[in-house]
């Protein structure tokens, strides 16, 4: 399945939920590509579509979990933080799909 290669298991079951799972596994892609790109690196061989976990797209407060090497990632390129607020806003229509990302550290 095309999705197994930038989704989780916890993203792919959620997706199975939604009414439109195109426009959903987009805002997923997007999310990811997003908070790569804030974070500096993209999504390469150091930080890659399993480290990020993004839930609840179909809400307003849409979540991105990081694993523990994404937070590797982050903590080496920027320094250990104590704190890390992600702020997310993804924009989905039938046609199109966009993220925003910032990265907060405190």
């Amino acid at each position: 399945m095309y999705l197994e290669q930038f989704c989780t298991n916890t993203e792919i079951a959620e997706l199975m939920e939604q009414a439109d799972t195109a426009r959903a596994a987009s805002a997923i892609f997007a999310t990811k590509e997003a908070f790569g790109k804030a974070v500096g690196t993209g999504l390469t061989k150091d930080l890659w579509w399993d480290d990020l976990e993004v839930t609840d797209t179909q809400t307003l407060r849409p979540r991105l979990a990081l694993s523990a090497s994404g937070i590797d990632v982050i903590e080496r390129l920027h320094g250990r933080q104590s704190n890390l607020k992600i702020h997310l806003s993804i924009s989905a229509r039938e046609t199109w799909c966009a993220a925003f990302c910032l990265i907060e550290m405190i």
